[in-house]
């Protein structure tokens, strides 16, 4: 059973990932629009832009520079590759209200957990900021208050936004995928999960 909102990490389990040959797109199709740049990916790999976020610039820009330099499918790059059984996918989609609720009080509590002195002992330690910066959204602004550069206030402010934000684009990326079903409530789920299980006879 995998937990997790990151619609990428579960792909790269269920569907298979492979790091694709680097290929970069001409300068000319750089200076393109994004619109431009989707429309061309269309024409060469139709299937590409239903796997994609065709909003985001750097994948697009990626997958199109791909198919022109190569001939290659993008579409086609992991399908080696992938898992093999069965899978269930589920989303529990609570109410919005709810949800930044959740979210906004989490960002309250990391404080109060001891987040900035864990930040500060790993910079102790002689873990770049630049590192730091890697670790995602919530090292990164809880790196910026130790450094100086933000109030505890501005932190939590920020932060829930940024995670709202992402909540948002984590829900758009499961609709974008056909075999998602989508529940509102744990008992709804488990109910799903052990009718799913129920018809395989076992793990």
């Amino acid at each position: 059973m995998v937990v997790g909102g990151t619609g990428l990490y579960v792909d790269a389990l269920t569907r298979g990932f492979v790091f694709p040959e680097h290929a970069s797109l001409s300068a000319e199709w750089q200076k393109q629009p994004l619109s431009a740049q989707v429309r061309a990916l269309a024409a060469h790999d139709p299937h590409a832009v239903e796997t994609i976020d065709t909003k985001n610039p750097r994948r697009v820009v990626r997958a199109l520079g791909y198919v022109l330099a190569t001939g290659k499918l993008w579409s086609e790059v992991n399908r080696s590759s992938r898992f093999e059984r069965p899978t269930l996918r589920l989303v529990i989609d609570r109410p919005r209200d709810e949800l930044f609720a959740r979210i906004n009080a989490r960002v309250r509590c990391w404080p109060e957990l001891g987040l900035f002195n864990e930040v500060s002992r790993l910079l102790d330690r002689g873990v770049s900021i630049a590192r730091m910066n890697e670790l995602g959204q919530v090292y990164r602004a809880a790196t910026r208050v130790v450094a100086g550069d933000w109030t505890e206030r501005t932190f939590v402010d920020r932060l829930q936004q940024e995670l709202r934000q992402y909540a948002r684009r984590q829900l758009a990326w499961w609709r974008r995928s056909r075999d998602v079903h989508w529940v509102s409530t744990y008992s709804e789920c488990n109910e799903m999960v052990h009718q799913w299980l129920s018809q395989r006879g076992s793990w």
